[in-house]
């Protein structure tokens, strides 16, 4: 099974992935892949502001290939794994900057074929928010500089491709106010009342 956290930047998602493996047992990583040296230096020249946009998609594809290619080895063995961020994240950031649905779909479209176990069984995917975060009006006060409203895009945009992709997903507020520890614990009671309602235990 993979998990998948997603949602805007900095507001505790990270935590929350860690948390939530580390309990679990679950594999751990993060999109785009950084383990070896060539995953590295692919999101490193891709993260640049040096790029255009479909110089970058196509390198944050050759990085997602390294990495599809290590974690579908661990599917025979029925590790389960947690992604911080995927393919997702992918194309809600690539919209955002012009790139249509259809269009980053397209590009992404062989990474599937290449890899069918990764995609057979739906993922579990955890969209993430922060209201303490939404509410630093201040930008001086916010974690990351950005206006309130690019935090809300973003989060809009995530609503946006899982419907597109006819990915089902759990909406899951974040707080600052309690301990990561305890936030993780509130995800899994969570998840297992879902699965629970929907026949899954």
């Amino acid at each position: 099974m993979i998990t998948i956290f997603e949602g805007p930047d900095l507001i505790g998602k990270t935590t929350l992935a860690k948390n939530y493996a580390s309990a679990l047992n679950c594999y751990y990583t993060f999109e785009p892949f950084g383990e070896t040296k060539e995953q590295l230096a692919l999101r490193q020249m891709a993260l640049t502001k040096d790029v255009d946009m479909l110089s970058r998609e196509y390198m944050l594809l050759a990085n997602r290939c390294l990495g599809y290619a290590m974690i579908s080895k661990l599917i025979p063995d029925g590790i389960n794994i947690v992604t911080d961020r995927s393919y997702i994240s992918g194309m809600v950031y690539a919209n955002m900057e012009g790139m249509s649905f259809q269009e980053w779909n397209f590009l992404f479209q062989p990474l599937i074929d290449r890899f069918p176990r990764l995609f057979e069984t739906p993922p579990i995917v955890v969209l993430c928010s922060n209201k303490e975060m939404s509410d630093k009006i201040d930008i001086k006060d916010r974690y990351d500089g950005r206006p309130i409203f690019f935090h809300r895009l973003v989060y809009e945009t995530f609503h946006k491709a899982l419907k597109f992709l006819g990915i089902k997903y759990i909406n899951f507020e974040i707080s600052f106010n309690v301990s990561g520890i305890e936030n993780c614990e509130r995800l899994i009671s969570l998840l297992q009342n879902d699965a629970r309602d929907n026949g899954g235990l």
